[in-house]
């Protein structure tokens, strides 16, 4: 897999206010790198899930059987 290049400039568009939870490694990975672009917490956050969106594959569902 190709690794996450953070861009420098952002675009703004709408944003929706929600709560996460985070486990405390993410979370601290996400804060130094944050910190270490020069951007912002939810910048970084919003970066990471689109490239998790864009870089996803789903599995086929298998039926189990009993």
């Amino acid at each position: 897999m190709d690794k996450l290049i953070i861009p420098k400039i952002q675009q703004k568009g709408t944003t929706i206010n929600r709560t996460i939870r985070f486990d405390g490694d993410i979370y601290d990975s996400l804060t130094a790198l944050a910190e270490s672009s020069g951007m912002t917490f939810n910048k970084l956050v919003n970066v990471c899930l689109r490239y998790a969106i864009e870089n996803s594959e789903q599995e086929e569902t298998k039926d189990i059987k009993e």
